[in-house]
């Protein structure tokens, strides 16, 4: 018995179609419902591709796989969700920057991206001393 370690950003765009190790990788790397549709026009003119789709299909349908499918997706939405609020919070915190060196409601709306009712929010917590 061998073992093979294969990169998988590293597999081609375009793969060789009588090359079975690139198939199969090919089809472990599938991200949409449109690569599958692809790869499932082709099945009848390329035997890999249907032993290959037969064994993918098979692992997809468990339980586990779709557990751990929705557990990714999670976790990708848990990650751009993160990035964006801490893009807000810099964006706020350079406005605050701004509004105490006297920049307009208007420019520092354009440089930030924040609306100018995030603005003018903004302003009020400033302008209100600590408790």
């Amino acid at each position: 018995m061998s073992m093979h370690f294969y990169e998988m950003g590293k597999l081609p765009e375009e793969i060789d179609m009588a090359d079975d190790m690139q198939v199969w990788l090919k089809i472990l790397r599938v991200e949409s419902e449109q690569e599958l549709a692809e790869l499932e026009s082709i099945k009848n003119e390329v035997d890999i591709v249907d032993k290959a789709l037969y064994g993918y299909k098979k692992i997809t349908a468990s339980a586990e796989y779709r557990e751990l499918e929705r557990m990714r997706e999670r976790i990708r939405f848990d990650e751009a969700n993160a990035l964006r609020n801490a893009e807000k919070r810099k964006s706020e915190e350079i406005a605050k920057k701004f509004l105490k060196l006297g920049f307009s409601l208007e420019a520092i709306s354009e440089g930030t991206g924040l609306s100018l009712l995030e603005i003018k929010q903004l302003q009020r917590d400033l302008e209100q001393p600590d408790v």
